[in-house]
């Protein structure tokens, strides 16, 4: 488990002591800070030795951004070839929302993403 960048030092997550294929991280077990952004990769072991480290990941710990209110329309600027939607921003969590992504469905219950603001937070 590392706090930091990608390809940086490592430390042994010690509360893990079973074979299982999941194991929760904590913060009374691990010391992880609320808020912060974690880095992990794993290995295989046996008595023979361990294996190559597996591709590194980033995880937050943090909860997911709260459920945005409902989107409204511009009426001024609605036509028949156009609408314009508006949101509001969401509030942060334990780190800051990245940006948002609108999606339409025809009524079909099928959406498809017309706007990806990932990394274009309000």
């Amino acid at each position: 488990m590392d706090e930091g960048s990608l390809g940086s030092e490592f430390s042994k997550v010690t509360s893990y002591t079973n074979n299982g294929m999941t194991h929760t991280v904590t913060t009374a077990l691990d010391n992880i800070v609320p808020g912060s952004i974690y880095t992990f990769k794993f290995r295989a072991v046996n008595v023979k030795g361990g294996s190559n480290f597996s591709p590194e990941t980033r995880i937050a710990a943090a909860s997911p951004p709260s459920k945005p209110a409902t989107p409204t329309r511009a009426l001024i600027l609605n036509s028949k070839t156009q609408i314009t939607v508006l949101w509001s921003q969401s509030a942060n969590t334990e780190i800051p929302i990245q940006g948002y992504r609108l999606y339409i469905s025809s009524g079909t219950g099928v959406y498809t993403m017309i706007y990806d603001g990932f990394l274009n937070p309000l």
